[in-house]
């Protein structure tokens, strides 16, 4: 993971995608309006394309409550509400995230940033592990966790346009590709990546199947997961390698299938294991013979510590 981060080409970053994205949706439907808390650079509005936007742009400025409550009502009132938010900031609209938004089932779009790449050497005070936990204590809220750039626009077009109910998406950090994952397994993924993403992807996808020893590898994490398989493959395991695509649901029906062939599960996610994916899946495994084990970031808040100092311990 470390050595992908540094060969991400200079300009690709998902606020780029985003803004591409947005901005040609603005373009096409006048009811997509992107929000922002003071933070526009998140998505990459800088002014000329603020300017662009015009009414379709509304930054509230460091009020995240508003806007969780300012895209509960645009999606009420028949808007296609879009809110850019930096992780750590998130937490401040929890109360708005559960009364405002997952209650009232309002057709808004989260997009969160900062939680891809969530484990690295941010200061106490701008964490952004903890988005997942939090949002996963919302009764209401999808959230799906994207692991390529192909991943997150379907998901993003399908949160927009199709769901009809609050979506939040967890932005990968470093930017990866479907061609990344073939050029990581020398083949193409088991199950290929679905365009259009629809309600029948809200499941997990397998990307390399095995037996014995499955690897679930949240979001940014996929690429560590298939870097862990081919180290366990040295030693002779064929691990399948699975991308669970939504942390606020459990696929039941593929992990009652791993049962089969596998004795133990694996899972990795770029953010909290307390409150995390990892942890509801060892909580649905708990009654039955199967060993979890469940790695992410520990819960404390850390302070400019170097990323390879984290990933170590």
């Amino acid at each position: 993971v470390l050595e992908a981060r540094k060969a991400q080409p200079a300009g690709e970053s998902y606020a780029e995608l985003s803004r591409r994205y947005l901005m040609d949706k603005m373009r096409q439907d006048r009811g997509v309006v992107v929000i922002s808390a003071g933070t526009p650079g998140v998505g990459g509005f800088g002014l000329k394309e603020r300017a662009k936007a015009g009414s379709q742009f509304v930054d509230v400025g460091i009020a995240e409550q508003n806007a969780v409550a300012e895209i509960s009502g645009i999606a009420k009132a028949g808007g296609k509400p879009v809110f850019e938010v930096t992780a750590s900031f998130l937490q401040r609209a929890y109360d708005q995230l559960q009364q405002d938004l997952g209650l009232q089932g309002s057709a808004a779009t989260i997009i969160v940033s900062g939680y891809g790449d969530a484990i690295g050497p941010g200061d106490n005070t701008h964490a952004n592990y903890f988005p997942i936990a939090m949002t996963n204590t919302i009764p209401g809220l999808t959230g799906l966790a994207p692991a390529t750039k192909e991943e997150y626009l379907a998901m993003l077009d399908w949160a927009i346009d199709h769901a009809g109910r609050p979506v939040v998406i967890a932005e990968p950090g470093t930017l990866t590709t479907e061609a990344d994952l073939r050029g990581l397994l020398g083949a193409a993924p088991a199950e290929p990546a679905t365009e259009p993403f629809t309600q029948d992807q809200l499941n997990m996808r397998t990307i390399a199947r095995g037996s014995d020893v499955a690897i679930l590898a949240l979001g940014n994490f996929l690429p560590l997961g298939l870097k862990v398989r081919e180290a366990l493959a040295r030693k002779g395991i064929d691990a399948t390698v699975i991308d669970p695509r939504v942390y606020s649901d459990l696929d039941v029906e593929t992990l009652d299938a791993l049962q089969a062939d596998h004795r133990i599960v694996v899972t990795l996610e770029d953010g909290s294991l307390a409150g995390g994916f990892g942890q509801q899946v060892a909580a649905y495994y708990g009654p039955r013979d199967m060993k979890v084990l469940s790695y992410g970031a520990a819960k404390e808040l850390t302070d400019l510590e170097p990323t390879e100092s984290l990933y170590r311990r």
